[in-house]
């Protein structure tokens, strides 16, 4: 379990003021769980008398957006564990508003039909019994997200590569499918969430 805060960011030109009736441009990761602080965060720029424009790309394009000018405000971004090394690349001239909440927990889970005695912790993936049923391929999102950035960490810090594990990026059909499927054949499966 790794935790986190979210934050909305504000690139450069928002920081430094905009034309007077001009959209604010909000960029959004494109994943359900951002459409919701996204929708906030629109909600309360109309309020303030905004009107505002939503673009939607993935973590990997929404952070070179910011720094080219191409968003005005990103919400959210993990920092500083899971979005730390695309603040480092592209951050430099955004301001951090405000941390969105904070204490967000980002897990591997196994389908309850796996026995918590056999599967409490990371570290219980190298139990031979356990890497002998469990699928070795752990199905993520994409790239740029924090819980793909903390789980291709886990495999290389508990040496799972060498048991047979990978991690692999995706879609969000792909996370939601691998899940789907082994739901429907009872397969042991750990899933990043």
């Amino acid at each position: 379990m790794i935790g986190g805060a979210s934050a909305l960011i504000a690139g450069k030109a928002l920081a430094q003021g905009f034309a007077a009736g001009a959209p604010v441009v909000l960029g959004q990761v494109q994943l359900s769980f951002y459409a919701v602080t996204g929708a906030v965060v629109h909600e309360v720029l109309e309020r303030l008398g905004h009107t505002v424009e939503v673009r939607q790309a993935p973590h990997e394009q929404m952070f070179p957006w910011l720094a080219e000018g191409q968003i005005d405000l990103m919400a959210a971004a993990w920092l500083p564990e899971g979005h730390g090394a695309y603040w480092a690349r592209y951050g430099a001239d955004a301001v951090e508003v405000t941390k969105l909440y904070d204490g967000a927990r980002f897990f591997w889970a196994t389908p309850a039909y796996v026995p918590e005695s056999d599967v409490a912790t990371i570290a219980d993936l190298a139990k031979p019994a356990v890497t002998e049923r469990m699928a070795k391929r752990i199905q993520g999102i994409g790239p740029g997200a924090t819980i793909s950035v903390v789980s291709q960490k886990a495999v290389t810090d508990y040496g799972l590569g060498t048991l047979g594990y990978e991690f692999r990026t995706g879609s969000p059909a792909d996370w939601t499918g691998a899940l789907d499927a082994a739901l429907a054949e009872k397969r042991w499966i750990v899933f990043p969430t």
